[in-house]
């Protein structure tokens, strides 16, 4: 009876792996003017999962994994602006890390195990800053030989999440940021 136990729960353990497709490569940017330039960022340290079976998603992003390219020397990076972006305007020690867990609210129509290109709509939890906001957010995921392609972005309100902005600045800048995402998941 013991064996019999213990075949059907590895058999729903399997199971339950084989619908989780885990993040292989993600990447999330944004791009805002400031006052003398635009700045860029970009973090590749991303991860996150997504079950094809109930549809639940998460995505997660440290803050300090952001680099910000240097518009006046090729293929470098300003540390001062990442140091100001983590220490000062995001609160990267007490909140170190930003996290969407949502829902795709479409699963139904959506075949993570099909090749085809799906219009994919999402909806839940969005932590920047160590403030959670309940948001939707649409995208696409493209399904090709086994790899589920997805790429959405989303228009966030600096003031919702606390991000701190010099009053200097804040009237004509930094106000609402474009934030991309992309990714490869894989089971």
């Amino acid at each position: 009876m013991k064996k019999v136990i213990a075949i059907l729960y590895l058999s729903f353990f399997a199971a339950e792996l084989r619908a989780q497709l885990i993040l292989h490569t993600g990447e999330v940017s944004f791009s805002v003017m400031a006052p003398m330039r635009r700045i860029n960022a970009v973090n590749t340290e991303v991860t996150g999962s997504w079950d094809d079976i109930t549809g639940r998603l998460r995505v997660e992003v440290p803050v300090a994994g952001f680099l910000f390219r240097n518009e006046f020397i090729a293929d470098s990076f300003d540390i001062a602006t990442q140091r100001r972006f983590v220490g000062f305007y995001m609160s990267g020690d007490a909140y170190p890390s930003a996290s969407y867990v949502a829902k795709v609210i479409n699963m139904d129509e959506v075949n993570l195990r099909r090749n085809g290109t799906y219009q994919v709509y999402t909806a839940g939890m969005l932590t920047i800053n160590g403030v959670s906001r309940e948001v939707s957010i649409p995208g696409e995921a493209v399904v090709l030989a086994g790899e589920v392609s997805i790429k959405a972005s989303v228009r966030i309100s600096t003031a919702d999440y606390q991000v701190h902005v010099p009053e200097v600045i804040r009237g004509a800048f930094f106000q609402e940021v474009e934030v991309w995402v992309k990714g490869v998941l894989r089971r």
